[in-house]
């Protein structure tokens, strides 16, 4: 026999033999009433080696041949310890009945109560977050996760859709992975993907591991209990204490100060004298969601207890849909690297906490040790200030040391093993450490099954029948290769109705590479087209570009395209195709101000350095003479109310005319970002929207190609700056203003600078800057102009007070827009609920021409995801 296939058939053996000879534990948690407790917790003692239950209570643990001795946690229940021995290729079925926790309260002294007592536990608690932060120089562990969802509600209309993308609306979607994370200080993740597997053939990213933690100041956005202002928001109260694994544990009730969202409730457990979790049971309504967070910690060196299993359970509604999330990971293996410098600090101190004793309790049970007098001291040697303070100056002196890039905020890297989705059912049997439900089980059943496969491909080939005539409607977007895509566009956005063009159809396709992990190192290239027919003009307008970008932090974008367009004055388009068809259609009020023109156009965009960028362009334009209108149609008449015509009104002219001419248009435009703040995700960085003000400085110019009657020639130059500013869970600010003059000739109309203005009682777009009540370009200049926008988010102002309207997610806003300009000013303030359902906001807005109070309107603004 050949020597290599000796070799190979005896590793295959060998391979083999190990993978069968697999034993451990399994079996069933419950309550003492019978209830199952899903999610419980399950390690061995003095290892690092644990998992989790899954819903319905069933868990299951390898463990190699010998004794091991088990520890079930689940919070509000005693402890359970459990003695096995592991016979080689055996399980042993366990049913463990978990007794519920009883808690003790300390003996009072007058004056003191529970709030008073749970009140010192949690200043010390917070005082110490900082340092459960910075005490872990690094770490390694191995990590299961499951996540599942679960339709709960779908649209009619979006079921066949989902099929079509491979999605059942009535099974669950399950990823699982095996992961193998690690962990540098400050902030470096990194995590390799070793196996991968999915309900959804075409979901190619597995869950990541959660890496928020409560130490930090905020959780998802959330308000932690130990942030270091946490007292402004939260009220606390000790529930009772007890033992566990050789500790005391004090039972903590958090409750917001006052209801809304991005706040928890729930219990905390804090570990007496370690003044660390214990574990966790918090609730928080986030914006468009309901998660629940327990978290379960274990003890593993030097007094440092670390999240063993995790589980996050989200609700969320979201246009008609209606959704649950559940996610669980359970770790394995823990290698701790702690920082011994700054133990030996906090040790050298004597931190003690400043809590009255605790007597023993009278008549321990066998099962339940003697509770000791706590370690506190009557004058603790460093105060809660005093800690927080030392534990701030060491934090400094390791910034300084650190000679990283203090910009970077986190990094993290996710990498998949290339054998990662091939693994086949027998290795996640062994491997998976949460079980899965009956629910998530018929769907991999389901999955796996040849028959039922082939059956759904013959309902979705009878389905796609139905589903191709919907494409035009729906849009899509198909993967061609590994490396290229194809888009299609809905009709809808580009499509409607206008005096002008009367009734309008639009599309656009593209072939482009996206942005991906084959795609990292490569020049990406994507050529598009779009394609337009106007009924009522009996015209095609379309446009064909090309482009390419370069790969890596200091990327160069460039792009060509040419056609015959047609667009608005403003070019930014001040009114969607669906507002604008709905108010001529309904209302007989045509605002589109429409014109034509050929165009051919270069675009470059290029990042400088951090923070700054370029993009500049270069156009010929061939424009036409003024369109007409060519449609006087609509549904209803509105008495004798006439359209107006599509030539705009302007405060230096009634009605703005110009002649056809041709044009060479340039521009370019500086942004520059100075404190911008960056989250690095495999190797590339991502921009923290809120990190830093925003400057631009704009030019552009243009001139005229041709001889006719008027010169069109101008140069135009802007500056502006904006920002957002957090204001914690108090709202956020907004700030948006821009100075410009025009300068060496008058341009035509189309060139001037328009504001963002509004006539309709429903809007859409840019919600800081865009004026409630504003013609659209009544005040357009072509001279020098001042631009004010300020918005303020209030999370209780008003109406908010209201404790309902707080937990739906919705708040309030005040805002005030001014422009100048020398032909006259303009100005508005108002108020505005927002995130109603999600979707909406109601705004009224008072105007202020010349200075001076002309009328309030009321608008209701409706997100731009949707136009």
């Amino acid at each position: 026999m050949n020597f290599r296939v000796a070799v190979f058939i005896l590793v295959t053996l060998l391979a083999s033999f190990d993978l069968k000879a697999q034993q451990g534990v399994s079996g069933n948690i419950k309550s003492e009433e019978g209830e199952s407790l899903g999610f419980a917790t399950i390690y061995v003692s003095n290892t690092r080696i644990g998992t989790a239950s899954n819903q319905d209570g069933q868990f299951k643990l390898d463990l190699p041949p010998g004794d091991h001795q088990l520890v079930f946690q689940y919070m509000g229940f005693k402890t359970v310890g459990q003695k096995v021995n592991v016979k080689p290729n055996t399980y042993i079925d366990l049913e463990i009945v978990m007794i519920s926790q009883t808690y003790r309260l300390p003996d009072l002294s007058i004056g003191e109560d529970n709030d008073d007592v749970a009140s010192q536990i949690m200043r010390r608690a917070i005082a110490k977050a900082k340092f459960y932060q910075m005490v872990v120089t690094s770490f390694e562990t191995e990590v299961y996760i499951k996540g599942s969802v679960d339709l709960q509600k779908v649209p009619r209309l979006a079921k066949p859709l989902l099929k079509r993308e491979g999605i059942d609306p009535d099974q669950a979607i399950t990823v699982e992975s095996v992961s193998k994370v690690s962990y540098e200080r400050p902030s470096k993740y990194s995590e390799e993907v070793i196996s991968f597997r999915s309900t959804l053939e075409e979901l190619d990213r597995p869950s990541v591991f959660f890496i928020g933690s409560f130490y930090e100041n905020e959780v998802f956005g959330a308000k932690s209990p130990l942030a270091q202002n946490a007292f402004s928001f939260y009220r606390f109260e000790l529930l009772g204490y007890f033992r566990d694994q050789g500790v005391g544990v004090n039972r903590i009730k958090v409750t917001p100060k006052r209801k809304g969202v991005n706040l928890f409730s729930g219990t905390i457990y804090i570990i007496d004298d370690l003044w660390s979790i214990h574990s966790l049971d918090l609730k928080a309504n986030l914006r468009n969601a309901r998660v629940r967070m327990r978290q379960n910690y274990s003890p593993m060196e030097e007094d440092i207890w670390m999240p063993t299993t995790q589980q996050f359970k989200i609700g969320q509604k979201l246009f008609g849909f209606e959704f649950d999330v559940d996610y669980v990971s359970s770790t394995k293996g823990f290698e701790l690297v702690l920082d011994q410098q700054l133990l030996e600090r906090i040790r050298a101190e004597e931190v003690a906490a400043e809590l009255p004793e605790v007597p023993e309790e009278e008549n321990p049970s066998d099962e339940d040790e003697a509770f000791e007098d706590f370690s506190f001291q009557e004058e603790p040697k460093i105060s809660n200030k005093e800690l927080k303070k030392m534990l701030k100056e060491y934090e400094k002196e390791e910034v300084r040391r650190e000679t990283s890039d203090k910009r970077i905020v986190s990094q993290r890297n996710i990498s998949m093993d290339s054998v990662a989705k091939q693994q086949p059912k027998s290795y996640w049997d062994e491997v998976r450490r949460v079980p899965l439900t009956e629910k998530e089980k018929v769907t991999y059943e389901q999955l796996d099954s040849l028959e039922n496969q082939k059956k759904e491909d013959s309902i979705q080939s009878e389905e796609s029948r139905v589903l191709n005539w919907l494409i035009p409607i729906t849009g899509t977007n198909e993967k061609l290769s590994d490396s290229w895509r194809f888009a299609l566009t809905s009709i809808l956005p580009a499509s409607g109705f206008n005096t002008v063009d009367g009734t309008f159809l639009g599309t656009e396709a593209s072939f482009f590479m996206p942005s991906n992990d084959e795609n990292e190192d490569k020049i990406r290239y994507r050529m598009s087209s779009s394609l337009r027919y106007a009924f009522a003009r009996r015209a095609f307008n379309y446009d064909f570009g090309v482009g390419m970008s370069t790969p890596g932090s200091r990327s160069a974008t460039i792009q060509l395209s040419g056609g015959r367009r047609i667009l608005h004055f403003n070019e930014e388009q001040p009114i969607s195709n669906i507002l604008n068809s709905f108010s001529t259609l309904w209302l007989r009020e045509n605002w589109a101000r429409l014109f034509e023109e050929n165009f051919v156009r270069m675009t470059f965009f290029k990042t400088l350095a951090d923070g700054l960028s370029l993009s500049a362009r270069l156009e010929y334009l061939d424009r036409q003479d003024p369109l007409i209108n060519n449609s006087d149609f609509s549904f209803l008449s509105w008495g004798d109310r006439e359209f107006m015509s599509n030539r705009p009104e302007n405060v230096n002219q009634d009605l703005v005319d110009f002649e056809a001419h041709q044009l060479a248009r340039y521009g370019m435009r500086l942004t520059y970002k100075p404190w911008i703040r960056y989250r690095i995700f495999n190797d590339r960085k991502i921009e923290i929207s809120d990190g830093s003000p925003i400057f631009h400085l704009n030019y552009r110019g243009g001139a005229t190609l041709t001889s006719s009657a008027t010169d069109y020639s101008f140069q135009h130059l802007q500056l502006g700056m904006q920002f957002r500013k957090r204001l914690g869970i108090t709202g956020d600010f907004h700030f948006k203003s821009q100075v410009g003059t025009f300068f060496g000739g008058q341009p035509a109309f189309m060139d001037f600078h328009h504001f963002d203005g509004n006539q309709l009682f429903l809007q859409a777009g840019d919600y800081i800057s865009k004026f409630r009540n504003l013609d659209y370009y009544l005040f357009s200049t072509s001279e020098r102009y001042v631009e004010v926008h300020l918005l303020q988010e209030f999370r209780q102002l008003f109406l908010t007070q209201i404790a309902w309207l707080q937990l739906a997610g919705i708040n309030e806003a005040l805002f005030v827009h001014y422009l100048a300009t020398p032909s006259g000013d303009y100005g508005e303030i108002g108020y505005a609920i927002n995130n109603i359902f999600n979707l909406f906001r109601l705004e009224v807005a008072s105007s202020f021409p010349a200075r001076r109070y002309d009328q309030t309107v009321f608008r209701i603004g409706v997100t731009s995801l949707i136009f």
